[in-house]
């Protein structure tokens, strides 16, 4: 439990220092503040590995001390202060009539409250694993389903964006009545997804929509989504991480306007 709080404190003090610095910055472009919550996210998650080099943080805990004194077990009946006698025997056979509970009792409840941390962390982190899946699960099932983008109007946007933006990796283009809003799915094979309206669209819009997905293509931003999910799963106990993943996802999308 102690290297759970202590790893809690150091990612809450980099995302803290990145919202400063966010807010240093925000007259600057977009993609500058992508890269600082994206390197606060990233050493957030990594800091299980880096810990060992990182600067110690001591945070004190309430553990009481071994030789501590603490309230009379339950039934027993205070007496005098023990002899030498009385304390020659105690150590051979165990407890005496008023004696009192040492830092045993005491062990064990610090035992059962790290082991409670514990079960409450994991089952967390399982919940949002879970989710986590299923939404990637779903975007790919969809992408599957999805009809492929063949007419010529599309691919003609679709090869003058990628030379624009300077994207030398194969794109999909894919059309599905599953989602409502452009989206870019995937790392090693991305692929963009557009709604069924989107045959509708003007040329003007078409180019502008490829642009802003390729965009995220150029930049990996995919993959930098799926890092400070992974964050936010390790530390879901922070608010402060579910905000820092909002805003690189809003920053994400303002650099890719702006572009």
């Amino acid at each position: 439990m102690t290297a759970l709080a202590v790893g809690s404190v150091k990612a809450l003090l980099l995302l803290v220092a990145a919202a400063g610095l966010s807010v240093i910055l925000r007259r600057l472009p977009a993609r500058i503040r992508v890269a600082v919550w994206c390197t606060a996210l990233t050493g957030s998650l990594l800091i299980p590995l880096v810990g060992p080099i990182l600067p110690p943080l001591d945070i004190p805990l309430p553990i009481p001390p071994r030789n501590a004194v603490l309230d009379p077990l339950p039934g027993a009946i205070p007496g005098p202060a023990p002899t030498s006698r009385d304390t020659t025997t105690s150590r051979a056979g165990g407890l005496q009539p008023g004696s009192y509970a040492t830092s045993t009792t005491s062990d064990a409840s610090v035992v059962h409250l790290q082991h409670v941390v514990w079960m409450i962390w994991i089952g967390g982190m399982t919940l949002l694993t879970a989710r986590l899946g299923t939404g990637i699960w779903f975007m790919f099932r969809a992408v599957r389903r999805a009809r492929p983008i063949t007419e010529k109007r599309w691919m003609d946007d679709l090869d003058h964006t990628r030379r624009k933006v300077k994207c030398r990796r194969p794109v999909r283009l894919v059309m599905s009545d599953a989602i409502e809003v452009p989206a870019t799915v995937g790392l090693w094979r991305p692929a963009i997804i557009v709604p069924t309206i989107a045959e509708t669209w003007p040329a003007e819009r078409r180019e502008a929509v490829l642009l802003h997905e390729l965009i995220h293509v150029v930049r990996m931003d995919w993959s930098w989504r799926l890092v400070a999910r992974a964050a936010r799963i390790a530390y879901w106990f922070n608010p402060l991480m579910w905000w820092a993943v909002r805003r690189l996802d809003l920053e994400q999308e303002k650099a890719c306007d702006q572009e």
